[in-house]
Parts: structure tokens; C-alpha cells; sequence
């Protein structure tokens, strides 16, 4: 069965969306996070929804340099240097405490 561009796209988009949610839960249910209060800092759930969205470009990471041409033109769409994509993609730095921690209750 053939699936046109824009289904896929919109399949995709709906399992890492699920994916977020599902990292959400797991964070919050294994009480690895500091639960109070935020107000109107964002900064530290958007450190922790960063961490999660750094998890899910590896996992859906391209398999292939085919489509380079394709991921270059979406980056200049969305004005990203590709020296800052090309760091963030490759970054030796280890993974966030929140990860780390995470894959420690697991084990």
C-alpha cells in the first residue's frame, strides 16, 4: 500500500506527539522532577520538554543522506544555521540528568 507524502508526514507527526506525551508521563510518574510551582518561569519545563525533544530527534533520526537536499531546504525555511543543527545533531555532550536518571530507574 502506497501512502502519499502528507499522510506520512501527518503519521509521523502524530506518533511524536504521542511519544512527548508519553516521555511526559513517565517523567512525572516516576517522580524525577521538581514538582513545584513555575509561576510564570517556563524555564524549567522547557528545559525538561527540550530534553524530551532531544530524545526524539534520535530516535527519528533519518536513516539515510538521501534526502539531504530536502532537510537543507526545510532548515532555510526555518532560518537554522546549519553549523548550530549540525552541533546539536552530532553533540558529544552527555545527556541530561533527567535522562540519565530515568534510564537508571529503568534498569
Amino acid at each position: 500500500m502506497k501512502r502519499n507524502f502528507k499522510a506520512a508526514m501527518q503519521e509521523l507527526a502524530n506518533a511524536s506527539s504521542e511519544k512527548v506525551m508519553e516521555y511526559t508521563q513517565e517523567l512525572l510518574s516516576k517522580d524525577l522532577l521538581d514538582l513545584r510551582d513555575v509561576g510564570m518561569d517556563m524555564n524549567h519545563p522547557k528545559a525538561v520538554f527540550h530534553t524530551i525533544l532531544r530524545k526524539l530527534v534520535l530516535e527519528f533520526k533519518p536513516l539515510s543522506s538521501k534526502y539531504d537536499k530536502d532537510i537543507h531546504n526545510v532548515e532555510n525555511h526555518f532560518f537554522m544555521k546549519p553549523e548550530e543543527v549540525k552541533k546539536d545533531a552530532t553533540s558529544d555532550d552527555k545527556e541530561s540528568s533527567v535522562l540519565q536518571r530515568s534510564k537508571q530507574v529503568k534498569s
